[in-house]
């Protein structure tokens, strides 16, 4: 069972692994359940912990908490979730879930969570309806672009081959990270391809609705430095929806490049300007959202100059009809939650007669 949350309003969640007080959130934040801790791709506040707790107990308490999520029964789910977890919680954490035959599968399909070294905190993120539709249809648009633009091509190309390894349906589940690296990252979307075995995604996509920019140019950093410079490209999407910018809709292509420098491996990451494709009053911008097909690839699979490196593109004009098509979901999804259009309830006692 899916929730959803409402990303435009903040509201109060108990703290359902402690028992501890309600921790109130900023509008557009996520809450942190005790001991307190808030998320942050920026620098995180320091809050004190008064009392740890033991970390099987901790643990255990993580482990009912996804129970709920996965059964449907969470009482809270309108924002995201934060639990501090020290290195050792989390490595009993994931040795719990590997041995738990009816969590492990919904996890790791399922769940999207992350855990960073650097945070000591796994961030339990709650879908919503604006959020998960556009993540769906932006990628879907870009299969179908792809699709097109291969079918065009001479049987004898090696895009064929090369576009038949694609898997575009990858989605939240928690990825591994890089062989000396500890830690899971969770995309919105991802491609993989089978060429490097699916450890990790070729492509990740992440969208921000109430997010800050730099918020996500921080998780961009944590993508790179995580994967080791593996993930070739990092489409980041950056949406508004309520006053001063209501229709600014834009976008980067985040471009990671490995190469070999004084006999060290390096890797150097070529951000696309910001582009806008639909401006604050609702215009759609001219020109289109570009990739090459060695954006899509494993590095080293398409020689970048090679005629089989074909261009790959979504007109402006595309999206912004897609995100039109979001927003009427997301207004319908709000029309629901008004009072007067909700379900009556029928009472079954007699009329009143004063």
């Amino acid at each position: 069972m899916t929730h959803y949350r409402d990303e435009s309003s903040s509201l109060k969640m108990q703290n359902q692994l402690s028992g501890g007080a309600p921790v109130h959130s900023e509008p557009g934040a996520c809450t942190v359940v005790d001991p307190p801790s808030p998320l942050s791709l920026s620098p995180p506040r320091r809050l004190s912990l008064s009392q740890p707790q033991h970390p099987t107990t901790a643990v255990e308490n993580l482990l009912n908490l996804i129970r709920q999520l996965r059964d449907g029964t969470y009482d809270s789910p309108a924002e995201d979730i934060i639990i501090p977890l020290t290195s050792d919680e989390y490595d009993a954490f994931e040795t719990a879930i590997k041995a738990d035959t009816g969590l492990h599968g919904w996890v790791y399909d399922k769940l999207r969570c992350s855990w960073l070294a650097t945070t000591c905190q796994l961030i339990i993120k709650m879908a919503t309806i604006p959020h998960e539709t556009w993540i769906n249809i932006s990628m879907d648009a870009l299969k179908d672009a792809t699709t097109q633009t291969i079918q065009e091509l001479p049987e004898t190309s090696v895009a064929h081959d090369l576009f038949r390894t694609l898997n575009f349906n990858g989605g939240g589940g928690v990825t591994r990270p890089g062989p000396r690296t500890k830690g899971k990252l969770c995309p919105d979307r991802s491609i993989y391809s089978n060429i490097n075995a699916s450890w990790c995604p070729c492509v990740v996509s992440e969208t921000a609705y109430s997010q800050q920019l730099d918020s996500i140019e921080d998780k961009v950093k944590h993508w790179v430095t995580m994967y080791e410079g593996n993930i070739n490209t990092i489409i980041v999407w950056k949406l508004h929806y309520g006053p001063p910018q209501s229709k600014k809709a834009m976008y980067q292509i985040y471009r990671v490049r490995k190469y070999e420098e004084q006999g060290r491996v390096r890797v150097d990451v070529q951000p696309t300007p910001l582009t806008s494709f639909r401006s604050s009053d609702g215009q759609v911008e001219p020109g289109a959202f570009r990739l090459k097909l060695s954006d899509l690839c494993p590095a080293g699979a398409l020689e970048l100059d090679s005629a089989d490196n074909v261009e790959i593109s979504i007109p402006h004009s595309t999206l912004a009809g897609l995100l039109t098509e979001v927003e009427a979901i997301r207004e319908k999804d709000e029309q629901l939650k008004e009072p007067s259009n909700r379900r009556i309830k029928y009472s079954f006692l007699p009329p009143s007669t004063t």
